[in-house]
Formats: structure tokens, C-alpha cells, sequence
């Protein structure tokens, strides 16, 4: 699909772009993430959409979406219009395109305000291998992982009512307080709510599971009808599958070792470092048996450097391991690599 034609109305158009925005998967949001990332020219465009898709709350009446759109993009054009000679009296020329939408009224008045504000919701993606650091409009810091993205629900975000991100991947977040302790919630796809005044904890959210270890302050968990609240040093994991909320606790240097561009394995199975290798370098690891996608593996490696780890690996596990570019082949020793 030749999405790089798309403005920021057929993007909203799009049904796989609306289930993104709406209702975000793991698979739907590691294609978007990856598309904006390779395609940054788009990010204006896309930011829009994803309010168009928000504000509007598209249905699936294609029909009435076109022509929801059209109304939009004239009002757009009109706004800006009327801002620059000042006459905005003249807007209530154009309100009369709101009938083919109820509350179009509103919407000429929210255009207006709009034009004084950033562009679109505020996005953050990172690559295969990527780090990024962020800092919101709060005063809060954002460590982003590889493969992930941030998200902010609103782009009046500083002076909404409450503080939203929405995670895809996995990310660190060190979280200003506010004087009017105004909460900070981080939701995931899973719909799980992490809600804090002013803490340090890192979310996880790959593999349609979501795990959440607090390193300092106080946090509330929301997991459906299940309502947890964790202390520093907790681990808690949630399998939307089985809806099983399990908290245990863990070593801080196992869980926040990516921000030191570290690899930490404690006793992991060869299978859980290949699901690594693959959400933060896009590496397709092939093992050959069950039985070897078991064994344990301990060590501490550079993150930024694979080959070193594969090596690692090989010698300590005494297995055979063949890289081609994205492509790894890990099989028992004497046994020929494809």
C-alpha cells in the first residue's frame, strides 16, 4: 500500500490507521511505528490524522467519513482565513457545512483555538537500536526503548485535566510532580493503567503482555477489575490471556539494564534472548529444538553489540550459531547450520 501519497484525511480514512489510533495492537503499532520512523517527512501528516481519528471518532461509515472530512477541511481553510483578516464574524457563514455532521458548530470554534497550538498530537518512535530521551512539557523524562512509541492523549497536554501517555514497546519514566499533584497515567494496549503523582518505574508492553517494575515512589496498577498498588522494587506482570495479575520482586539491574546500553541475563532461557533480539533489533533467531530454546544463560554484554553476545552465547551454551544479516541459526553443537 503506497501510504507515502496519503494526506493526513486518507490516513484518517484508513480503517488499519483508525484500529492504530483506537484500538492499538502489538502487530498494528510495531507497522506504524516502523513506517513513521522510516518515512519522516510524514510525522506532520500522521499527527493530524491521529487527532482527526480522536476528536472525530471516525464510525465506520465510510460515506460519512468522506464527507465529515470535506466539512473539516473547509472549516480548516476557512479558520485560517478569517485569522488572518480578523474578521472572524464571518465564520458563521461557514457553520451552515456543520449540518452534514451533528455538533459541526463546535468544531469551527475549536478550529479556531487550534491554530494558536501545536500541530497534532505529540509522537515519539524509536527504531531497531534506538534510545531516545525524552522530556514533556512537565518537566518529566522519558527513556524510550527500541521499537516503541509514546503517545501524548492530548496536545494541550501540560493543562489537561490529567497527565495521559499511551506506550507501545517499552519505556522509563521518571515523573515530575506537579503543584496541584496532578496523576500521570502510562496506558497500554493491554488497557492497563499505571497511575502515579510523581515516581520512577519502567513499562513494558511487547508481546501482548504488559510488566511494570517500580524502582522508586508509589504506584496504582489497573488491570481490569483487578487494582494493585506497588512498592519500590516490585515487578508486576500481566498476561491479558489468562488475566492474571502476578507481582514478585526483582533486581532493578535485570529490568532497567537497557538504559545502561546493557544486556543482563540471570539464569534466562536461550528462547526469552531470542524474543529480545528480535523486539529491539528486528533479529529473526531460528533455534532448532525445544529442548535448546530452554537452556539458561548468564552474563552481562554490551548492548550495542550482538555479535559479541552471539559469541557469548555460542561458547557458554556450546552450540553453533550463524548470523546472516537479520537472519540467526542457533543449533546443538555437531549438527550442521543451515
Amino acid at each position: 500500500m503506497s501510504y507515502q501519497y496519503y494526506t493526513a484525511n486518507d490516513f484518517a480514512l484508513d480503517p488499519d490507521f483508525r484500529q492504530w489510533v483506537i484500538q492499538p495492537t502489538e502487530e498494528n503499532a510495531r507497522f506504524w511505528n516502523n513506517w513513521i520512523q522510516e518515512h519522516p517527512g510524514k510525522q506532520a501528516e500522521i499527527a493530524t490524522a491521529v487527532e482527526l481519528v480522536r476528536v472525530a471518532g471516525l464510525p465506520a461509515d465510510a460515506v460519512a467519513n468522506q464527507a465529515f472530512l470535506e466539512v473539516w477541511t473547509n472549516l480548516q481553510v476557512n479558520a485560517r482565513q478569517q485569522v488572518k483578516t480578523r474578521r472572524i464574524e464571518s465564520v458563521l457563514r461557514y457553520s451552515r457545512m456543520a449540518a452534514i455532521w451533528i455538533g459541526f458548530m463546535l468544531l469551527a470554534g475549536y478550529l479556531f483555538w487550534k491554530l494558536d497550538q501545536p500541530a497534532g498530537p505529540v509522537i515519539h518512535t524509536t527504531g531497531f537500536g534506538e534510545i531516545k530521551k525524552i522530556t514533556l512539557a512537565d518537566g518529566s523524562h522519558i527513556t524510550l526503548n527500541a521499537n516503541s512509541s509514546i503517545r501524548l492523549a492530548d496536545k494541550n497536554w501540560r493543562n489537561a485535566a490529567s497527565r495521559e501517555v499511551f506506550l507501545t514497546g517499552e519505556a522509563f519514566f521518571e515523573v515530575a510532580k506537579t503543584k496541584d499533584k496532578k496523576s500521570f497515567t502510562v496506558t497500554t494496549a493491554d488497557s492497563i493503567r499505571v497511575q502515579v503523582l510523581g515516581t520512577e518505574f519502567n513499562v513494558n508492553t511487547r508481546r501482548e503482555k504488559t510488566a511494570v517494575y517500580l524502582q522508586s515512589g508509589k504506584v496504582q496498577l489497573k488491570a481490569s477489575a483487578i487494582q494493585l498498588v506497588m512498592k519500590p522494587g516490585d515487578f508486576a506482570h500481566y498476561n491479558k490471556d489468562d488475566k492474571q495479575l502476578k507481582v514478585a520482586l526483582m533486581k532493578e539491574e535485570s529490568q532497567l539494564a537497557w538504559k545502561n546500553n546493557l544486556f543482563v541475563f540471570d539464569d534466562t532461557p536461550l528462547l526469552d534472548i531470542a524474543q529480545e533480539l528480535e523486539d529491539i533489533y528486528g533479529i529473526k533467531v531460528h533455534i532448532s529444538d525445544t529442548f535448546l530454546a530452554q537452556k539458561r544463560f548468564t552474563a552481562k554484554v554490551p548492548r550495542n553489540k550482538v555479535d559479541v553476545l552471539l559469541k557469548v552465547l555460542a561458547e557458554t551454551l556450546q552450540v553453533d550459531i550463524k548470523r546472516q544479516n537479520k537472519e540467526v541459526q542457533i543449533q546443538s553443537r555437531n549438527t550442521p547450520v543451515k
